[in-house]
């Protein structure tokens, strides 16, 4: 070989010798550094998004129970590795890495394996990854396929199970993977295929849920049930060839038919109207009271994993949602771009908290969508007359309950209103006015008593905020709700809320104290600490004797009155109809001993209904309540003390006499309870006339107890309740 070739050669060889050890000290070094980085991991820091938990008490147990789930992304309740079930924790590490609790981090056996079949592909599902290195990638959320970033990985693998049991390394991995339907993590996962807690699942179960991992979509129990019935005991006989299970728990297992979760609205990230207010509560208070910023705020309740405990009553929720999902139960409108809405808030009498909320018709479809119970603004109608007008005039002494009132002809700057029934009745009784919803005696009484006190009650004493005092609008027009039409007949600037309407009602129900409607209780944070505390906001709106005597008034309206129908077994129902200028709007807030309802019906977009739709209100109230209370005990509407009862004429407002009772023409006298200061002393002088009231039509909807779980059929047209004409 010449000289010159030899040379060649040799500095060939040198600088390969060279590079080659400049390589291998640049991978040590490379190497080094990632295995010095890694072992910096820390698993504490892991930021992962915890599912806040919605918790109500079970009114039968007195128990807390979980009903609702809020998240963005990540659905995942974490849960220690002790309360996780030994079979769930074995039927993972079976199928997923079996040499997990001897191997330091990185199966190397596996590993090779794996970089032979991405060479020669003999198997097309076959992973080096070992429960370890699945961790390190839920953790950062790297997914890329490059050598480098397996390097990497397998590094960090090694130094974390340097710095973590085992223990740890599986706790964290059990409660990050992700197993399809939204569920992050084992815990979700049990509650959304199964309806279960951990602790509860059967060994089967257990396998079908690991069975999950590899390929989430395609093993998912609800999309393949089959797929993961193969999978299931593919991860079943491998508990059992890694001496996990016996013989015998294998033959059971395999044998045992999995039952799925038939509510599978769980795994959907739809909330119902109560968790959305429940969110918007909370989430103003995070910011109000604890000083978080609303991104902050909105963070926790998403990702924090706070606990929340809420006010919700499950069973009533579920009711009245059931009845408001279904088509069936409510007339359909012919205009398909404007169709017909509902809005519906139950509140628990005794304690003012909201225990149901329904938003709108159909099923929900979104979060945080419009919630026509809290957000929308309409005119009441005559719905509002009890609270503005009859209660006030009541609490200050400007009637009594047996007292006459005037349903007579009245213009005022040029406005004359009239009542949605022919003429006028005269001088009528109060009751006779309220079961009749007489627009002129509300008016009469209104202007008598003084349209400011009128205002200031519904405001100060009843929570009302959208009424406007004074507004300049956009055209220099003033407007104000300090004026008749909108306090007698309920044609406010902007309207009010149910919801608002709701705790206003249950006022009477609670012997006059009004409460601030309220969602939750308790809020704590992931860790128990307590974050926020809502303590009920009441003050006495009136007295108990005007509030009883107000129930009394408004049982009439139920019992032969504009409500009739919305009455149902032997309960007492109380309650107000009301139907807006030109019929765009119906109400109906009625309320029994324990609980207050108040509906509303219409459109989104404001237009004249049907007269021969009557008032869907009464229909709703009766169909939702009546199942609310048809496994209760009927109890009475509470009686103050220092109170007495007399019979009165329904014409001349005095003691009745024989000559009352026994009118040829049907005229009755009526029963009410006056306080002891209040009582007439004078008998009637009347011979006798019927007192002028046309009848009230009949109602026809057949009882309650015979039809419980269908929709009644359509009410006759409300024939007292029209205002602003």
């Amino acid at each position: 070989m010449p000289t010159n070739a030899k040379k060649f050669l040799k500095s060939f060889f040198s600088m390969t010798l060279i590079l080659l050890l400049v390589a291998i000290i640049g991978v040590g070094i490379y190497c080094y550094t990632i295995y010095r980085d890694a072992l910096d991991m820390s698993l504490e820091s892991f930021d992962a998004d915890l599912t806040t938990i919605i918790y109500a008490t079970n009114p039968k147990t007195g128990e807390e129970q979980e009903v609702e789930y809020l998240y963005a992304d990540e659905n995942r309740i974490w849960v220690p590795l002790d309360e996780i079930p030994q079979d769930l924790q074995d039927a993972f590490v079976a199928i997923e890495d079996e040499r997990f609790w001897s191997h330091p981090g990185v199966d190397f056996k596996r590993t090779f394996l794996a970089a032979v079949n991405t060479i020669v592909h003999y198997r097309d599902t076959f992973g080096g990854s070992t429960i370890t290195q699945q961790l390190i990638k839920n953790v950062t959320q790297e997914r890329e396929t490059k050598i480098s970033r397996k390097v990497t990985e397998i590094f960090r693998a090694l130094a974390l199970e340097q710095n973590y049991d085992k223990e740890d390394i599986l706790e964290h991995y059990l409660n990050t993977i992700y197993l399809s339907q939204r569920c992050n993590g084992v815990t979700t996962a049990a509650r959304v295929y199964f309806g279960k807690d951990l602790g509860e699942l059967t060994l089967a179960e257990c396998a079908s849920i690991a069975g999950i991992t590899q390929y989430p979509t395609r093993y998912d129990p609800f999309l393949n049930p089959e797929a993961n019935k193969e999978k299931q005991e593919i991860v079943l006989n491998k508990m059992f060839e890694n001496e996990l299970i016996t013989q015998e728990e294998l033959d059971v297992a395999l044998a045992e038919e999995l039952q799925f979760n038939p509510d599978r609205t769980v795994a959907s990230s739809n909330r119902s109207y109560f968790a959305d207010q429940l969110f918007s509560d909370v989430l103003n208070d995070l910011q109000t009271e604890a000083g978080y910023t609303e991104a902050m705020a909105e963070k926790m309740l998403y990702n924090g994993g706070l606990r929340i405990y809420s006010t919700i009553d499950p069973e009533i929720q579920a009711i009245a949602q059931e009845y408001y999902e279904n088509a069936e139960n409510f007339p359909k409108s012919s205009d398909e771009d404007n169709p017909y809405q509902s809005a519906m808030t139950v509140i628990d009498n005794e304690t003012g908290a909201i225990v149901a909320v329904i938003g709108g018709l159909g099923e929900k479809e979104g979060n945080r969508i419009l919630n026509r119970a809290t957000q929308t603004e309409r005119q009441p109608g005559s719905s509002i007359k009890p609270l503005a007008v009859y209660a006030p005039a009541l609490e200050y002494g400007t009637i009594t309950s047996s007292s006459i009132v005037n349903d007579t002809p009245v213009t005022i700057g040029g406005w004359s209103p009239r009542n949605s029934y022919s003429g006028f009745l005269g001088d009528i009784p109060v009751s006779v006015a309220v079961a009749k919803s007489s627009n002129l005696a509300a008016v009469n009484l209104c202007q008598t008593s003084g349209v400011e006190n009128s205002f200031n009650f519904l405001k100060n004493k009843l929570g009302f905020t959208t009424l406007v005092e004074r507004r300049v609008e956009s055209n220099d027009d003033i407007s104000s709700d300090i004026n008749l039409p909108a306090l007698a007949l309920g044609g406010m600037t902007d309207g009010v809320n149910v919801t608002e309407m709701a705790a206003a009602y249950a006022t009477f129900a609670n012997e006059g104290v009004y409460t601030v409607p309220y969602t939750y209780t308790k809020v704590y944070d992931s860790n128990g600490k307590l974050l926020l505390e809502k303590r009920p906001k009441s003050n006495v709106a009136m007295s108990e004797t005007t509030a009883y005597l107000m129930t009394n008034l408004l049982k009439g309206v139920v019992n032969g009155g504009t409500g009739g129908g919305a009455g149902f077994y032997s309960w007492e129902v109380a309650g107000k109809t009301g139907t807006t200028d030109s019929r765009k709007d119906r109400w109906f807030a009625g309320y029994t001993p324990l609980y207050t309802a108040v509906i509303w019906f219409g459109n989104d977009e404001p237009a004249p209904l049907p007269s021969s739709l009557g008032n869907p209100c009464i229909s709703i109230f009766r169909n939702v309540m009546g199942k609310v209370h048809s496994n209760k005990t009927p109890v009475s509407f509470k009686r103050p003390n220092g109170l007495v009862s007399a019979e009165t004429c329904t014409v001349s407002g005095f003691l009745a006499t024989d000559a009352c009772r026994n009118d040829p023409e049907g005229t009755k006298a009526v029963s009410t309870y006056f306080s002891k200061n209040n009582v007439p002393e004078e008998e009637c002088p009347l011979s006798h006339q019927p007192v002028p009231v046309e009848p009230t039509p009949e109602e026809t909807v057949p009882p309650i107890d015979e039809v419980p779980d269908t929709p009644l059929p359509e009410v006759l047209p409300d024939p007292g309740d029209s205002t602003l004409r």
